[in-house]
């Protein structure tokens, strides 16, 4: 008896949970051919002019004005603006005003915008609620 299990009545060694013999794996199911690593012929194109250029789905929306893979930098310094709690009305101009140009030359940033604008937004509530409370406790 050797040290390696065997299948029962076929006699093979036994597989581990994911293990597939070479032979097996190269088969295909409906006993054709067995593949080569490359497509059928069908499958290539015959020549240059029949393939097309792969196109994402940025590279779809750029215009003119902007391509979809440049960022806004606006943006950005709209959303730090924002942060700052006493320059965010000037955060929540510049986040509109992003947003707005984003939105025409389809540039990346527009959440940087958006997340500008509802900070930004926050941080005059989280004022006002203060000066009220302040005023509330001075009187």
């Amino acid at each position: 008896m050797s040290g390696t299990p065997t299948d029962g009545a076929r006699g093979e060694p036994s597989l581990a949970y994911s293990a597939v013999p070479d032979q097996a794996a190269n088969r295909p199911a409906s006993g054709g051919p067995a593949p080569t690593g490359r497509p059928p012929a069908s499958t290539q194109p015959s020549s240059k002019k029949d393939s097309q250029p792969v196109t994402t789905a940025s590279a779809s929306r750029a215009t003119a004005g902007g391509t979809a893979d440049e960022m806004n930098w606006n943006a950005v310094i709209a959303f730090v603006l924002s942060a700052i709690g006493l320059l965010s009305p000037v955060g929540i101009w510049l986040g509109y005003k992003t947003r707005r140009t984003i939105d025409k030359t389809h540039q990346m940033g527009r959440e940087f915008a958006t997340g500008a604008i509802i900070i930004g937004w926050l941080w005059v509530a989280f004022l006002v609620l203060g000066i009220l409370a302040y005023l509330w406790i001075l009187i």
